[in-house]
Parts: C-alpha cells; sequence; structure tokens
C-alpha cells in the first residue's frame, strides 16, 4: 500500500472567484433576511442578529485579515439594507470579527462551544457599540430598553450561532485558500 493512499482527500474548495462570488450572494442574503423577514418573526421579543453571528463564527474560525474582510463585507451588506447611517455596521462588525477572531484563537475550534461563546460575547459588545453610534448620529435611544434586552438577544443569538454553524463551516471549507507551498530554512 502506498503512503498516497492513506491520505484524505482533499476537501472541495471553490475558485478564489466563485468563492468571493458566493460570499458576497450570501452576506447579501442574510442582510436581506435580517433587515426585511426577521423583525417579524421575534423569538423571546427580541430580532436575532443572523448577519453578526454569521461574521463572528466565521472569524473565530480564521485567523488573519481574511475574518476582517468578511466581517467588513457582512456589515457592508447590512447597512445596505439598514436605517443606520452607511459604515455603522461595517465598522462595528470588522471590530467584532478581529474580536472574534482574538478569542477564537484562545478556544477549542472543533467544539461547538467556541462559536457559542464568541457569538455571545460579540452580542454583549455589538449591542452598546451600535447604540453609541447611533446617539451620536442624532437617533433617539433608548439605553434602558435596548439593554434590558440584551440577555434574551444573547441567548437568541446563542441559539442562532448553533443552527449556523455548520453552513458557515462548510462554506468556510470551500472558499478557504488552498495551502501555498511552504519555505523551509536550511541547517
Amino acid at each position: 500500500m502506498s503512503p498516497t493512499s492513506i491520505r484524505p482527500p482533499a476537501p472541495r474548495r471553490l475558485g478564489p472567484i466563485l468563492g468571493g462570488l458566493l460570499g458576497v450572494v450570501g452576506a447579501l442574503i442574510c442582510a436581506l433576511i435580517q433587515t426585511s423577514v426577521l423583525p417579524y418573526f421575534k423569538i423571546l421579543s427580541v430580532q436575532p442578529t443572523l448577519p453578526l453571528a454569521m461574521a463572528v463564527i466565521f472569524a473565530a474560525q480564521q485567523a488573519g485579515t481574511r475574518a476582517l474582510f468578511w466581517g467588513f463585507g457582512i456589515g457592508l451588506a447590512v447597512d445596505l439594507f439598514s436605517a443606520l447611517p452607511l459604515g455603522t455596521n461595517a465598522l462595528i462588525f470588522t471590530l467584532m470579527a478581529f474580536g472574534a477572531g482574538a478569542v477564537g484563537r484562545g478556544l477549542n475550534r472543533t467544539t461547538i462551544l467556541a462559536p457559542i461563546t464568541t457569538v455571545a460575547l460579540a452580542t454583549i459588545a455589538y449591542v452598546p457599540a451600535v447604540l453609541v453610534v447611533r446617539q451620536l448620529t442624532g437617533y433617539r435611544t433608548l439605553w434602558s430598553s435596548q439593554l434590558a434586552t440584551l440577555p434574551s438577544l444573547v441567548l437568541v443569538n446563542a441559539i442562532a450561532a448553533l443552527a449556523l454553524y455548520p453552513v458557515v463551516s462548510r462554506f468556510d471549507r470551500w472558499t478557504r485558500p488552498a495551502p501555498g507551498p511552504t519555505f523551509r530554512s536550511a541547517k
């Protein structure tokens, strides 16, 4: 038996252009669902933030700038469909992706607890960040009512993370660039 017959098959990968296009379409669909469908389906009197959960799960599985790119892209897609000033969610999602990448490196990425933990922590940071931006841009902001629903939102987003994790993981495997050649130093 040759050593090549024991190797597991390489994961199916989409090309960089097709993977990028699929990512853009996925981000737009997620943002469209978030802004047009989910306001009518509240769970525990809160609306889950699927794009945030998607960006955070993706960032927790990544290392480096790729997670920041997807956080910015998903946030920008949400901004295109929301009433907040353009760039609000793009900036916040980029920061959340950076934080999720940092937290995700410290967690065991093979367990389901990693995405739940990172989504819960990101939700706790996301709500006050959006409230600050809303207040700075002149929107009427009721801090007490928004922060009162934060525990419910953390729970709903954690449950959403359970549902999104398999989808985002598969998408990540498809679009992750193939490993390039490694260079070893001569000793």
